[in-house]
């Protein structure tokens, strides 16, 4: 028999006002100057978000706009519920228990429904960007701009885990325990036009990974380049896991630590700023972890390991 989820719960979530909930999860909405009230966010041009609701001008399918749970209109919009399923790529459930912050006990489910159909992701293929001639601007931003030891790029290449694509972005490709690619992430090369995009069809529980030996020991990061720097200023790392969530989510934490259980320490090294105070006022694990601070004066450990190059 199918557990439904309390009636009380899902009502709640679709609730939840989207600008907080994504600065929760480490994005940074900005105001929409045409139109009181409505925030974009960097990267994805085509989205409005605003309280509960948002629409997507830009997200397609075949030439035809989709619509997720609620009644067919002319683009992609919804409520809380159907974004988070949407934007992050999870389960009706998990995108609940993303948006009240909290793991759903046996209590959050009504036991005398025999079924209740949940609200269908409906997300595409996930389909990697084109592979460049050649990694040149890959090499150049990661060495030469962000302080990238050439050894650690090369271990990245060697295991498949960045390639540059043909518009010359870094691309980072996420692997789940079977080495499976399972999302990835885009950086941009080109310093005075920032851009970073996560791929609509993303399994946002597991990001990006790097793994050494047979990790006993976690290190989590909000971007791949953060734990790239990790691995340029700490070079001789054994048996670890290093993950990046980009984003500030529980979810890859959890499913990390159930798919390495020998892994018996946690070493938060997330950015040094308000989203991350409010995320570990949040943060609920297993086991015991330890806040690792960026190198100061930084914000993060990119900024940390360039200002230790510069002292040099």
């Amino acid at each position: 028999m199918q557990k439904a989820m309390n009636r009380n719960l899902i009502q709640q979530a679709r609730q939840v006002d989207l600008v907080t909930f994504m600065q929760s999860q480490g994005y940074d909405p900005k105001p929409e100057s045409r139109s009181k009230g409505t925030y974009r966010i960097e990267g994805h041009g085509g989205l409005i978000l605003k309280n509960n609701g948002f629409i997507c001008f830009s997200e397609t399918d075949n030439g035809q706009f989709k619509s997720y749970g609620t009644k067919k209109t002319s683009n992609l919009s919804g409520n809380s519920i159907d974004f988070v399923i949407w934007f992050f790529n999870v389960s009706f459930q998990t995108a609940i228990k993303m948006l009240l912050g909290q793991t759903l006990s046996t209590n959050a489910y009504d036991t005398k429904k025999e079924h209740q159909t949940p609200l269908k992701s409906d997300a595409p293929e996930l389909v990697l960007p084109a592979q460049a001639t050649n990694y040149k601007r890959l090499f150049a931003y990661l060495n030469k701009t962000r302080s990238i030891d050439s050894s650690v790029i090369q271990m990245c290449l060697d295991k498949k885990l960045i390639y540059q694509d043909d518009k010359g972005n870094v691309v980072f490709l996420w692997y789940d325990k079977n080495k499976k690619i399972v999302g990835a992430n885009l950086r941009g090369t080109l310093t005075d036009i920032p851009f970073k995009k996560n791929l609509v069809s993303n399994d946002m529980t597991n990001g990006f990974r790097i793994v050494i030996g047979k990790p006993k020991k976690l290190l989590v990061f909000e971007a791949s380049i953060d734990a790239l720097s990790m691995l340029t200023i700490h070079p001789n790392l054994t048996d670890t896991l290093l993950i990046a969530m980009n984003c500030l989510s529980q979810l890859p934490i959890h499913k990390a630590l159930k798919d390495y259980p020998d892994i018996k320490k946690v070493f938060m090294c997330i950015d040094a700023d308000n989203a991350a105070d409010n995320f570990y006022n949040n943060l609920d694990l297993s086991i015991d972890y330890q806040r690792v601070l960026p190198l100061a004066p930084a914000k993060d450990w990119n900024e940390s390991l360039q200002k230790k190059i510069r002292r040099k």
